[in-house]
């Protein structure tokens, strides 16, 4: 049997791409040449210069794949760009001489060597991210989620890891108690963050043992960066047998499975053809059914190629005895814990129920070990024990106060601390910073000061002291404190990236004390020392302008704390965000782990980006993001290398892969913009970017690798062609000129150039100064005044459904004037969170309130979500924030009402109008009949009681373990023991009937209008 042309080809080629087809026909062999349509079994579709054609598959001979479209009169016998070295075309004769692979009886004609090219090559890990999104949570467990999620959000802000070090044990026991897969994965993928690689490994499997696909290919990506092959495989082929798993990674994750059979000895995978079964897309089983050729290949060779024709019945009765074809049995998930003999419930308090995913009644909770006995634990259920994170064992001390923290336990945190500094040893100098981070964290930034001051000689490096005491005063606003200490550090720095920023930042303290001259003093120093600095010089026009309005000093609501981070760094917000989402996944794990990198993970990261061939902007801007990070982590190791141009880099190619990936244009333009951005001088080319840029406002936007010509360069005039055909596209761009011009001084000055070197049909509206500088200015206006805006809005206390109203009107009037679609559509959505805020707010039915309060959090979840996945730069830099301050501000606000709502009770004597009758023990049942309120919060658990007065014995209180609803009733009973005296005159009176429920104090509520009212006389 031998292999096809049109399998190979399916393989291999993709749409879009030139290839050269030779076909026996009629007439003879001849070829044909075009663009790639479509491709199936039967044929493919070429679009030719003479229009669209079909050619069978049948009379394919051989193929060529050309790197990209000939150009006019080149000769089909030319050598072409081969995807496939060395040979000259695809083909099946045996003049290619290709690797030969065991051959059958009849002496087929062998496998290509490149026919599994795609196994080949390095596998790039892929981790789930940290998800803190977990249905049907109760309260208390939706709250320890909530605050380990802000700690994390910071940490991850702040790059501060250990404080992901911190909350990992206890969130690492809460999903052993919580047992679900969920839990045990997102803890899997924060082991990960801060590269504790057994405890990751530990918390995947117990997610895996519940058949969690994610965390199967996790296990099977870190099996593989320790090269142990068959457990990875094993994972790998498992993850195929959950539908819950994510199908779009499907075909990656195939090529990873390849390339670790690819490293065993023995590729016989037991079940690898079933795999098949459960793929939906035609790109995965086509990329399943080359698998099993390469896995059948070394041993069977007829089979191989059957399975390579896309023949896999006539593989398997080729190859029968082969495990590769074996139907495995689904292995079953282990079933959730259960508390087994001897585990110890927490008795589940009556609460009142806040979410609307709670469950209803409240679940026993396990008893979880501490770290100190986690050895000790039961294995009886199958679940692999969680490994703590290591805390000090010589510091018992030091240790409590991390964990304490962690749990969110600050005084005992704070005592044991203050006790490890008495007590001195290895870790006093620790606990001297974590005291003082902690202090401020409590907003005790007097006392954090003090304490830093009274052990200042302790420290043999000030530089880290002085840091965290600015940090404090800028907190409290004592900006002359902060710039002493700024003018001590400069004497002692020597490098002149420190200098830079120590110079911007006392500028910033001195711009937010209004003193504008020195701060503008102080930017031109910094301008001096690097003249093509673009965010200095913007630095330089902002002071400028507050000179100009003749402004004293600058409120709180014209500017943004988050501004000093710009100021110092360089860098606008969203760099700073873009920078802050690296995972250095190109880095030697080894290096990761320590959090420093060398000389050689540099040139590791570069070797990578120098091997990628083709157009994979994608993985170009990965690893471009990687090294412009480690740059600024490891500035010294970096040497020479140009931090701004791997950012610049970075953000060119994300551009190019968000116009390939269909993302929004607003998306694209926002990541070309920031490119531009950074070209500190003329002499940078900014071709690319300002080609990609001008192309997304084509109506047919190119399809990738179009932009680029022969030589492999970009250049602008490319696309101006395609804009004399589309006036309105170039009409378009006209009107977002401004906003470029303000982002990058050489736009203007290179499209004009562009404009005037060729015979263009095209308005040139960027050559006169008298219509640009109008334009540019009032740009410069309008981002002051949307940013001014937002800024006040984002530090504005909203504590009421009025404050959340007026941020809803000033969001709808900055859709007015802000630029692009995707930023106004946000402000919308934005608008409508904060309006939906109010409605909270006004709400004063419970069960309305806490359904407002889940959609609400839905809404902002669904909107950083949006954000995250096709960024802008005014949603990055501020919309995402003011969302966070709304959904702070309506949690803190929703915890207070729920920890303050009293459930309104009406309590009844269901025989008001009948008697009572003793039994033999002189024991009398009461029957009360209790009504929740509509609107009231609903109620877990009553325990229904009467105080003992005048004689009166509670003999058995009632209780009901059901939900009760606002305007539901319930019937319970009670029995009280009357005296002999009560029971002689055939009356007692109940002085108050005793309710517990729901987290409130004991109600004692009375049965008649009338203090101390007495209960009808009943004859017995």
């Amino acid at each position: 049997m031998s292999t096809q042309p049109i399998s190979i080809l399916q393989r291999l080629a993709t749409k879009g791409q030139w290839i050269v087809l030779t076909l026996n026909g009629a007439s003879g062999e001849t070829t044909q040449k075009g663009a790639l349509l479509e491709i199936d079994d039967a044929g493919v579709v070429l679009k030719v210069e003479s229009g669209v054609i079909y050619e069978p598959a049948d009379e394919i001979r051989k193929f060529r794949i050309l790197k990209e479209k000939p150009e006019e009169g080149e000769a089909n016998d030319e050598q072409p760009n081969q995807i496939a070295p060395p040979a000259a075309a695809v083909t099946l004769s045996e003049e290619l001489s290709p690797k030969k692979l065991p051959e059958s009886s009849e002496g087929s004609s062998p496998i290509p060597d490149y026919a599994f090219e795609q196994f080949a090559g390095d596998i790039v890990p892929r981790f789930p991210k940290p998800s803190f999104f977990i249905n049907d949570l109760d309260r208390e467990d939706q709250q320890e989620l909530v605050r380990w999620k802000n700690t994390y959000d910071y940490a991850d802000k702040i790059k501060e890891i250990s404080r992901i070090r911190n909350i990992l044990p206890a969130m690492a026991r809460w999903a052993k108690r919580l047992d679900r897969a969920a839990g045990y994965l997102l803890c899997g993928a924060l082991a990960l963050k801060i590269e504790d690689l057994n405890t990751a490994r530990l918390l995947f499997k117990n997610a895996a043992q519940l058949a969690d696909p994610n965390a199967m290919r996790a296990l099977a990506h870190l099996y593989a960066a320790e090269e142990d092959w068959r457990q990875a495989t094993d994972w790998f082929v498992r993850s195929f047998s959950s539908k819950e798993r994510d199908q779009s990674a499907d075909r990656e994750t195939l090529i990873a499975l390849g390339r670790c059979i690819g490293q065993l000895d023995d590729r016989s995978i037991p079940g690898l053809a079933t795999v098949n079964e459960n793929l939906s897309s035609d790109d995965a089983k086509r990329t399943a059914t080359l698998l099993v050729a390469f896995a059948l290949a070394p041993t069977h060779g007829e089979a191989a190629r059957a399975a390579l024709s896309g023949d896999i019945d006539a593989a398997r009765n080729l190859a029968s005895q082969s495990v590769i074809f074996k139907v495995l049995p689904l292995s079953a998930p282990r079933t959730r814990h259960i508390l087994s003999d001897g585990e110890i419930p927490v008795p589940a308090s009556t609460r009142t129920i806040i979410s609307r995913e709670s469950p209803l009644i409240a679940k026993p909770r396990t008893v979880f070990p501490t770290t100190g006995n986690v050895t000790q634990v039961s294995n009886s259920t199958g679940v692999a024990p969680v490994r703590p994170l290591p805390l000090p064992k010589t510091a018992p001390l030091y240790a409590q106060a991390k964990r304490a923290e962690a749990e969110g336990e600050l005084e005992l945190a704070e005592n044991s601390l203050r006790n490890q500094i008495d007590k001195g040893g290895q870790y006093r100098l620790s606990a001297i910073k974590d005291l003082a981070h902690l202090l401020s964290r409590m907003n005790r930034n007097s006392e954090a000061l003090e304490l830093l001051d009274e052990h200042r000689d302790s420290f043999d490096d000030l530089r880290p002291v002085d840091n965290m005491k600015i940090q404090y005063f800028t907190k409290m606003g004592q900006y002359d404190d902060a710039i002493r200490i700024i003018g001590s550090l400069l004497k002692d720095a020597s490098r002149g990236y420190d200098k830079i920023k120590l110079y911007r930042q006392r500028a910033y303290y001195h711009y937010r004390q209004g003193r504008f001259q020195e701060s503008l003093d102080g930017l031109q120093h910094v301008l001096r020392m690097s003249p093509s600095d673009v965010t200095t010089q913007n630095l330089i026009s902002k002071v400028q302008q507050a000179i100009d309005e003749g402004h004293k000093q600058v409120t709180i609501e014209e500017v943004d704390d988050r501004e000093l981070a710009e100021w110092t760094s360089g860098l606008s917000l969203f760099c700073e965000y873009l920078l802050s989402t690296c995972d250095f996944s190109y880095v030697d794990q080894r290096s990761r782990v320590r959090g420093v990198y060398e000389k050689r993970d540099f040139s590791q990261v570069e070797n990578l980006l120098d091997r990628i061939r083709g157009r994979r902007p994608g993985e170009k801007a990965k690893m471009l993001l990687t090294l412009a990070a480690m740059c600024r982590e490891a500035p010294e190791a970096a040497g020479d290398r140009n931090f701004v141009n791997y950012l610049r880099g970075a953000l060119a190619f994300l551009g190019e892969s968000s116009m390939s990936e269909g993302a929004h244009p607003d998306t694209t333009r926002c990541y070309l913009a920031e490119a531009l951005n950074l070209a500190v001088n003329s002499d940078v080319d900014i071709r690319f970017s300002l080609t990609h840029l001008l192309a997304t406002y084509l109506t047919e936007v190119p399809a990738p690798g179009e932009l680029q010509s022969r030589d492999g360069n970009v250049y602008v005039r490319t696309v101006l062609q395609r804009f004399q055909g589309n006036p309105s596209a170039w009409e378009d761009f006209e009107k977002d000129v401004p906003y470029y011009s303000v982002m990058s001084r050489f736009v203007g000055s290179h499209l004009a150039r562009e404009l005037r070197s060729g015979n263009w049909k095209l308005k040139n509206f960027v050559e006169s100064k008298e219509t640009v500088q109008p334009k540019h200015e009032a740009e410069i206006e309008r981002l002051r005044k949307e940013r001014n805006l937002l800024a006040s809005l984002l530090n504005s206390h909203y504590a009421g459904a009025g404050s959340f109203r007026n941020a809803r009107d000033q969001l709808k009037a900055l859709t007015e004037t802000t630029r692009f679609e995707t930023d106004r559509a946000r402000l919308q959505t934005l608008a409508r969170m904060a309006d939906e805020a109010a409605f909270y707010w006004g709400e004063s039915d419970y069960i309305e309130r806490q359904n407002k309060h889940g959609t609400l959090m839905a809404g902002l979840l669904a909107f950083h979500a949006d954000i995250s996945e096709q960024p802008t730069k005014l949603s990055v830099e501020y919309m995402m924030s003011i969302a966070d301050r709304i959904k702070e501000s309506v949690n803190q606000d929703f915890e207070t009402y729920v920890e303050k709502t009293r459930p309104a009770l009406d309590v009844r004597n269901v025989l008001s109008n009948d008697y009572y009758i003793p039994d033999k023990n002189d024991v009398v049942t009461i029957r009360v009949e209790i009504e929740l309120q509509a609107g009231s919060a609903p109620v877990e658990e009553i325990e229904l009681g009467t105080e003992e007065a005048k004689g009166l014995a509670l003999v058995r209180s009632g209780t009901s373990q059901n939900v009760l609803r606002a305007g539901q009733c319930r019937e319970l009973e009670i029995q009280v023991r009357p005296t002999p005296e009560q029971l002689r005159d055939k009356a007692f009176t109940l002085q108050r009937i005793r309710i517990n429920c729901a987290r409130n104090e004991p109600q004692f509520i009375r049965l008649l209008d009338e203090p101390g009212g007495c209960m009808e006389r009943e004859e017995w």
